[in-house]
């Protein structure tokens, strides 16, 4: 949190305390996350933490197309940030059963993403960007 205190206007500190306010519950990490909406708008992180929370099945915020709309802005905003794309297929997995997604995945290779928990964990190898 101080380090929130220090530097608002950044979209990966506020998505880590998203991330972090999972154990406080749905509402709190929701408060945060629209929080963080109005401290950075147009962080792509941000956004694609209030797309998982709208993807977690067992939420009472549990709304695919919300989701959708977020990973959107998430894309839009923040290409580089490669967990909106992990997510974006897990996206497709719930909705269509199918992760096959060329235009994602040709949205994916013109964004080039280098950065993300989850991009890094799911590259085949370290130095490949996408």
């Amino acid at each position: 949190l101080a380090a929130l205190e220090i530097h608002r206007g950044t979209g990966r500190l506020w998505a880590v305390l998203i991330q972090l306010k999972q154990c406080e519950g749905e509402e709190e990490q929701s408060r945060v996350f629209r929080e963080a909406l109005k401290e950075v708008p147009k962080s792509g992180e941000v956004w694609c933490e209030g797309a998982r929370i709208c993807m977690n099945p067992l939420s009472s915020k549990f709304n695919l197309a919300q989701a959708q709309q977020f990973l959107d802005f998430a894309i839009k905003f923040t290409p580089q940030y490669g967990d909106s794309f992990i997510e974006y297929l897990r996206l497709e997995l719930l909705t269509t059963g199918n992760a096959i997604n060329s235009q994602l995945e040709q949205l994916c290779v013109n964004a080039e993403p280098n950065y993300g928990p989850m991009w890094c964990h799911c590259k085949l190898q370290a130095l490949h960007s996408t």
